[in-house]
């Protein structure tokens, strides 16, 4: 999950809230991802250095994408179940995404 070009580290565990800390500077965070109303189950963090993007999933029903350099949300998606994972795809077309009912849901992040 290390963002190696920037030394950001994203993390949390079963919180609200993402933390994003620059390791290459101070020990204080450099964001805080927090637009989730129930806890995060999991979060992934993409290989596009300075531009990388950070996804997570919720058991509010939602998955969220952020920029890693800004920590601004960029898109917020709701499901009609909890989502247990998400990931990207290699290029970062698209967000795959777990339901808790073991489905796996495909979401375009290209412009149509």
């Amino acid at each position: 999950l290390i963002n190696r070009s920037s030394f950001t580290f994203p993390f949390t565990s079963l919180s609200l809230s993402v933390v994003l800390l620059d390791l290459s500077h101070s020990p204080e965070p450099r964001h805080v991802l927090s637009r989730h109303s129930l806890p995060i189950t999991d979060l992934h963090c993409g290989h596009m250095g300075a531009q990388a993007r950070v996804a997570t999933s919720s058991l509010d029903q939602t998955v969220k994408v952020w920029e890693l350099s800004s920590g601004e949300l960029l898109l917020s998606v709701l499901f009609d179940m909890e989502i247990m994972s998400v990931t990207f795809d290699p290029s970062e077309y698209f967000l795959f995404c777990g339901g808790r009912d073991g489905n796996i849901f495909q979401v375009s992040l290209c412009s149509q």
